[in-house]
């Protein structure tokens, strides 16, 4: 039995490989979405961008592409709700909050995109965008 649990062990792909291969993975639908991108094909791209963070949902880029894309599509609400998740990943990002408060102010929820701003700023004081 032994024998058998070996030629498993020696078959199965360490964490190593497996998280590796699944950042190439997430990598190659980023660059794909970026082509999509400066294609025009937003809608594709924005596919593209949420297969990337499907597959490795740690890369704050693709959340950043995504959010940008998302707003470019006019679709403010979702670009809200993912750079929410950036921030929430990224509590201490300038960048981050402000995006969120870009996509709050495209939104017209202007409240909130001073509150942002404001976030932003604060961790941030040569922030031109957020002053």
């Amino acid at each position: 039995m032994s024998n058998i649990d070996d030629l498993f062990s020696a078959l199965a792909p360490s964490a190593d490989t497996i998280q590796s291969r699944k950042a190439s993975i997430a990598n190659y639908q980023a660059q794909r979405g970026a082509k999509m991108l400066q294609d025009g094909r937003t809608e594709e791209a924005i596919t593209c961008f949420k297969a990337a963070l499907a597959t490795d949902s740690t890369n704050v880029d693709n959340y950043t592409n995504l959010g940008k894309t998302q707003m470019q599509a006019g679709k403010n609400d979702d670009a809200i709700a993912t750079f929410k998740k950036l921030v929430s990943m990224k509590p201490f990002d300038t960048d981050a909050a402000t995006n969120l408060g870009n996509a709050y102010a495209q939104a017209k929820k202007y409240t909130s995109a001073a509150e942002s701003y404001e976030k932003a700023a604060k961790l941030d004081l040569t922030n031109t965008t957020a002053i």
